[in-house]
């Protein structure tokens, strides 16, 4: 499969899944809480800016898109004072929104 075609099929799942969850309604970040992503990711939340914006380590999953951060486990991304993935743009990594707040607490 050539790179374009693989573009198209990665954004047109991408489309669907967002047409599902066209009503969403994002958690807010809070810090040192955990995360379940719309697409099914974990992610944790180690440190929260001065405007609300949190800063989000991947746990488990990712989006798979290697142009943005939050790609795989280990790596960090931004969410938003609402709980979006922090981007000017749509794509895949959208789906790295915090869907559900875990009721995981460390001792």
């Amino acid at each position: 499969m050539d790179k374009f075609t693989k573009q198209i099929d990665a954004l047109s799942k991408t489309l669907e899944v967002l047409k599902e969850h066209k009503d969403f309604k994002p958690v807010a970040p809070m810090r040192g809480c955990f995360y379940k992503t719309l697409n099914g990711s974990y992610v944790y939340c180690f440190k929260l800016d001065s405007d609300g914006d949190g800063r989000m380590v991947v746990l488990k999953g990712g989006h798979d898109v290697s142009t943005k951060s939050g790609e795989e486990p280990g790596e960090t991304y931004y969410v938003d004072e609402e709980g979006y993935y922090k981007s000017e743009e749509v794509g895949a990594w959208t789906l790295m929104s915090l869907a559900e707040k875990l009721s995981i607490i460390l001792p």
